[in-house]
């Protein structure tokens, strides 16, 4: 049973990141009426310009290359609408959805073409120090903190949009552009600013998932399909449903992942250590290493012993290489993971 609360509170943490894609849907829809597909694109792209550029190449601090990069990509969805959405304002809401599929696919090319395709590994953006709840019961300080942020992102937006002036004003736009703009409201302006504050918190959301999902163009991309569920069970309408139904995804997610993974009973499988992009691997990115790594074969020593932490120090092969499944034999950072 500990067990299971253990996948659970795994869950949270990826529920929180899908709360941040979705919110963002949620006001870029209730600003322009627009379901974005490119949402994915933009937490994506957020996370190769914090990670590559500013970090990498620039060696600037976490902070500014994180205010830099959410700034730009803030910018640049805002850029989408009066460049493409405003002059597709009469076409067809399925013609629309189209529109930002192409967006997408535009910006996964461009990434593909700067940074190439390949799957690399990044330094954890938030601390990441135990919190022992039971002797059983493990939780990473990040996932708390971006569970936290989630929360107050909700609650936040939904008092913006509910006390706030112009929170009223864009779901006035949205139902009657008309009826907005004959109070003074710009309903281009109001679209601009729903479509950059949303951009910046997929921007936001790619920043602090890539240390568990890793540096990867396609998962980064497609992490939008579970925010889009998450703002379907609110109906593209309540944030703190949204709240509730990105957490839940998250937690279901895992136990789901759980129900399959080996336990370490002795009567266990002994069967591959998963690949670096499963949740296995998210976890021990986090500093946490399950005691049910002990029956998998070719898993390193320091997991197969269930020791309580995982090396993630800069200078250790496993934090820096880029890795598709655990291998049996230690090798070199230069060759691949321990």
């Amino acid at each position: 049973m500990t067990l299971w609360w253990q996948y659970g509170i795994l869950g949270l943490g990826a529920g929180a990141a899908y709360v941040l894609l979705a919110q963002g849907i949620l006001l870029i829809y209730r600003g322009s009426g627009v379901v974005n597909f490119a949402h994915g694109g933009f937490a994506m792209l957020g996370a190769y310009i914090y990670n590559v550029e500013l970090r990498g190449n620039h060696g600037l601090g976490v902070l500014p290359a994180m205010l830099i990069s959410v700034a730009v990509i803030g910018l640049l969805a805002g850029l989408v609408h009066p460049l493409i959405m405003r002059p597709l304002r009469s076409a067809a809401p399925l013609t629309r959805v189209i529109a930002t599929l192409g967006v997408l696919l535009v910006l996964q090319a461009v990434a593909t073409l700067r940074w190439g395709s390949a799957s690399e590994s990044v330094l954890p953006v938030l601390p990441q120090n135990p919190i022992h709840i039971t002797s059983g019961i493990v939780l990473s300080e990040d996932r708390l903190i971006i569970v936290v942020i989630a929360i107050a992102v909700t609650a936040g937006l939904y008092a913006f949009s509910k006390y706030a002036t112009a929170g009223l004003a864009i779901r006035a736009a949205a139902e009657n552009q008309r009826a907005a703009s004959s109070l003074a409201w710009s309903p281009d302006m109001l679209a601009f600013a729903t479509w950059s504050f949303g951009g910046a918190l997929a921007a936001f959301a790619g920043i602090l998932i890539t240390p568990y999902s890793g540096l990867d163009i396609n998962t980064l991309t497609l992490v939008v399909i579970s925010a889009m569920a998450a703002a379907l069970l609110g109906s593209f309408r309540s944030f703190p449903v949204v709240l509730a139904g990105g957490l839940a995804i998250g937690v279901i997610r895992s136990l789901l992942v759980g129900r399959s993974a080996p336990t370490s009973s002795s009567k266990a499988p002994r069967t591959p250590c998963p690949s670096c992009s499963s949740w296995w691997c998210w976890w021990f990115a986090a500093g946490t290493c399950p005691s049910a790594a002990r029956s998998w074969t070719g898993c390193p020593s320091w997991a197969r012993d269930g020791s309580a932490r995982c090396p993630s120090s800069p200078g250790s092969p496993w934090s820096r290489c880029s890795c598709s499944a655990c291998s049996a034999r230690p090798r070199t950072s230069a060759s691949g993971c321990p």
